[in-house]
């Protein structure tokens, strides 16, 4: 695939009050590892440190192609409403961030029931369950699934694991 060609994520019932709850929780984690980070210096390695470099190293990689659709989500919250379907256009590469910064949160959770140093708790139950929806749906559709609605995710008719159909998902690959 060229390196130009953007791929079509859509989606479906995004939960807006989840939506703002997930990352609300990932705020309070970014500050309170942000402080971790100034107390264990530049150079150390633990959870918050690598978490913290990748969210700064996928910001400005995906910013120009998360514009749109986080417009519409802030819109959204602001309107109080309750869902909204969304249409991202990513590079094949945003699949294997998505990876990453889900294994990454995960991690992150871990070391917040360890009670190591922190006041944020691990993501709350409803709040990791969209995280693992809205992650994976950029994995599978890139990967050419078709998307799976919020409410076909938390009715248990997703499938599980998230697989790739034979070809791209309906209106899948678009180019730019």
């Amino acid at each position: 695939m060229p390196d130009d060609e953007l791929i079509r994520v859509v989606l479906l019932g995004l939960p807006v009050p989840l939506h703002r709850l997930s990352t609300e929780h990932i705020d309070d984690l970014r500050r309170e590892f942000e402080l971790i980070r100034r107390t264990e210096g530049e150079h150390a390695r633990s959870v918050p440190q690598r978490l913290e470099a990748l969210i700064e190293t996928l910001e400005p990689a995906f910013a120009g192609v998360t514009d749109a659709p986080n417009g519409q989500l802030q819109e959204a919250i602001a309107r109080s409403r309750e869902a909204i379907n969304l249409v991202y256009l990513v590079p094949a590469s945003a699949a294997e961030a998505a990876r990453l910064l889900g294994e990454m949160l995960d991690e992150a959770d871990a070391y917040c029931n360890a009670g190591n140093h922190l006041l944020t708790l691990a993501a709350p139950a409803d709040a990791l369950r969209y995280r693992r929806w809205f992650l994976s749906e950029f994995i599978a559709q890139i990967a050419g699934a078709a998307p799976t609605s919020w409410a076909e995710y938390t009715a248990g008719r997703s499938p599980e694991p998230r697989t790739a159909g034979t070809g791209p998902a309906k209106g899948g690959r678009r180019p730019t």
